[in-house]
């Protein structure tokens, strides 16, 4: 199922967007999105591209700007969200993503190789994984300091200026303020700019539960399940609310406000294919 990842001002990006099966609808989501007023909103389905279609429509009927992207779950741990500045960001995504996915071992859960990420960086904006679960938190908050700097060093190498950000996203879970702190200083010391963002799984806090029913139900396991998540937070949050947790960080809110003016709206699918013609 798709998971609209919901950023800032008027984009609160998503994760995405990490990690979750999406409850609402896209239409009922863009809906929602409009009624707050904002002005974009992204989607980021793990390891594919599948709500694409829908969202796009949804988005237009509501006139929001659609963001286009996917979070990629990289080999090493952890993942990372990418996000396409226009239609040649989109064409790097899709390749990326079918490069990694047909030469994954395990097809269910396919894992992309940090060399290959890095290949397809062109026309792409690039997220270090929402708190806990990206893979610069998990290096960061393990102690890895110096595996973390180099990972981001190679990213900067590989997309254009003013690509790379590290994601703050805080789901009120114990110790989530301590954790954004630490990914935040880290990123301070490095010298790469911060984004807030906001996962959105479902539209209202309670419809977490059903939330917890549809990730135990695609892994085939009973609840909790391997991918539970004891959080109600990952709902659509207002301007208001996302200005209350990221009250500390302001260059993160306005940073996502400036990843939302460079890609929303820059991808137009026009639902039509062209197949070869025969002689």
């Amino acid at each position: 199922m798709t998971r609209l990842a919901q950023r800032f001002a008027h984009l609160h990006l998503r994760s995405g967007f990490s990690y979750g099966y999406g409850v609402a609808t896209p239409w009922e989501l863009a809906g929602a999105a409009a009624e707050m007023g904002m002005g974009a909103l992204a989607l980021t389905d793990r390891d594919g591209l599948y709500g694409i279609p829908r969202f796009l429509q949804a988005a237009e009927e509501h006139g929001i700007g659609p963001i286009v992207g996917a979070e990629v779950s990289v080999e090493s741990g952890g993942h990372l969200v990418l996000l396409a500045q226009g239609v040649d960001g989109y064409r790097s995504l899709s390749r990326l993503i079918t490069s990694y996915r047909c030469s994954s071992e395990d097809r269910r859960s396919p894992l992309c190789p940090l060399p290959t990420l890095l290949e397809h960086a062109w026309g792409l904006i690039c997220l270090t994984g929402a708190i806990p679960f990206g893979h610069l938190p998990r290096l960061v908050l393990s102690g890895r300091g110096g595996e973390a700097k180099r990972f981001l060093e190679s990213l900067g190498e590989a997309f254009e200026p003013e690509g790379v950000y590290v994601e703050l996203s805080d789901d009120r879970l114990a110790g989530s303020r301590r954790r954004l702190g630490r990914v935040a200083r880290f990123a301070e010391g490095n010298g790469v700019p911060v984004l807030a963002t906001n996962e959105v799984a479902y539209l209202r806090p309670g419809d977490h539960r059903l939330h917890d029913v549809l990730v135990a139900a695609s892994n085939l396991s009973s609840l909790p399940g391997p991918d539970y998540r004891p959080t109600d937070q990952l709902w659509l949050k207002p301007a208001a609310k996302m200005e209350g947790l990221f009250g500390d960080y302001p260059e993160a809110l306005k940073n996502a406000a400036a990843v939302a003016e460079r890609c929303a709206g820059t991808v137009r699918l026009t639902g039509r294919s062209t197949c070869p013609q025969r002689d």
